[in-house]
């Protein structure tokens, strides 16, 4: 007779990502961030870019880029529309990994991307239980930031061309020329007027709306827990209302060389604008 198993079972995202990373190509160009750092917000202004420069109409929602934790990454060798692209574009959080091919990496502020990522915890019942600060979590976060971060800084380094650097806070201040540097980087030379309406689309009151309509079809994408709080505030520079002053500094502290290092390697520096 068997003897009954010790080890728990995987996750499901793990068994996904561990299944999508059989199928990854060459070609691939992952879209890679830490969780709440713009990643899907990107993923909805290049889903719209991209077709509209396939001579699809567009509006509000309508993501094609699977995710590598919740989607078969074939599905985008499914959609008719995508036939003519000679690659494929793949949401993923993980560190960098020598299967990724070409990279487009999304970095965010650390107080930020933590304040965000805190309230997005709350829709686990398991995280209310902890009844955790804001500080301590901050605390718990910064080193698979730094992780992530420095994965992504070292493969740049080493590899110039393979990865492209974009902020938050760049995307948010110049969603159109940002959005635009991401479609060259996918050797797409887009219009500025397309672009301009993806970003017209995939404005934050629109989606927010969408999601807070619980409109998962709309949207093209599917989260734990639902979608109607998945947007939250869409703003920069706020942690400071929330975390306290110490917790901000020691974080500062911790993640200041790593933060810096990445804004070095931004392709888009707000002195070229």
């Amino acid at each position: 007779m068997d003897q009954p198993s010790n080890q728990q079972e995987e996750p499901p995202e793990v068994r996904f990502y561990k299944a999508n990373q059989a199928r990854f190509r060459d070609t691939d160009v992952f879209l890679a961030s830490v969780p709440r750092s713009g990643n899907t917000w990107m993923r909805l202004l290049l889903s719209d870019a991209i077709l509209q420069h396939l001579g699809h109409e567009t509006g509000t929602g309508g993501n094609i880029i699977p995710d590598v934790y919740k989607d078969q990454v074939d599905v985008w060798d499914q959609d008719p529309r995508l036939d003519s692209l000679n690659f494929r574009l793949i949401k993923t959080h993980q560190p960098f990994d020598e299967s990724f091919g070409r990279v487009i990496y999304i970095f965010r502020h650390p107080a930020e991307c933590f304040c965000s990522l805190y309230h997005y915890q709350f829709r686990y019942p398991g995280f209310k239980e902890l009844n955790m600060t804001m500080d301590t979590f901050f605390d718990q976060c910064v080193d698979t930031w730094l992780e992530n971060m420095r994965s992504y800084i070292e493969a740049a380094k080493n590899n110039p061309g393979r990865i492209l650097f974009l902020s938050y806070e760049m995307i948010h201040e110049d969603t159109v020329g940002q959005l635009m540097q991401a479609m060259r980087f996918l050797a797409i030379e887009p219009s500025k007027e397309t672009c301009q309406a993806a970003v017209a689309h995939q404005a934050f009151d629109r989606v927010q709306s969408a999601a807070k309509a619980g409109d998962v079809k709309k949207l093209g994408f599917v989260e734990d827990g639902g979608v109607k709080d998945f947007f939250r505030q869409g703003k920069v520079n706020s942690a400071a209302e929330e975390a306290s002053p110490q917790a901000l500094a020691i974080l500062g502290k911790k993640t200041e060389n790593v933060l810096n290092e990445a804004n070095l390697l931004l392709t888009n520096l707000k002195s070229r604008l």
